[in-house]
C-alpha cells in the first residue's frame, strides 16, 4: 500500500471503513485498540501512522461522534447502519461485494 498517509488520505480511511465493516456486527461501543488491531491485521503490519489518535480523528471525519473514555481505553459507538453508509461512500462496489460475500 502506498504511503500517501496523513491529513485525511482516502485510502487509509477506506481501510478503516473496511475494518469497521468486519468489526461492527451489532450496535454498541467498540474499543479503538480493537479497530487498530483489525486494521494492522488487514495491512499485514502496523505502520507508524496507525494509532488510536489517528483512528479517533478519522472516525470523527466519517461522522462517528459518540465516544466515551473508560479506564481500559477509548471507545466509539458504531452501528451497522452507519458503518455501511460510511463504507459505501469510501469503498468501490467490488470491494464491498468481497467483504459482504467473504467472511465477516
Amino acid at each position: 500500500m502506498g504511503e500517501e498517509i496523513g491529513g485525511g488520505d482516502l485510502r487509509c480511511e477506506a481501510l478503516l471503513a473496511a475494518a469497521l465493516l468486519k468489526i461492527a456486527d451489532r450496535d454498541g461501543y467498540y474499543y479503538l485498540r480493537d479497530i487498530k488491531k483489525k486494521m494492522a491485521e488487514m495491512l499485514g503490519e502496523e505502520p507508524n501512522w496507525l494509532n488510536e489518535e489517528w483512528i479517533g480523528n478519522a472516525l470523527k471525519r466519517l461522522g462517528f461522534l459518540e465516544k466515551r473514555r473508560l479506564s481500559r481505553g477509548r471507545q466509539v459507538r458504531l452501528t451497522p447502519k452507519l458503518v455501511n453508509a460510511a463504507a459505501s461512500k469510501l469503498l468501490p462496489p467490488e470491494v464491498l461485494a468481497k467483504i459482504y460475500g467473504g467472511s465477516g
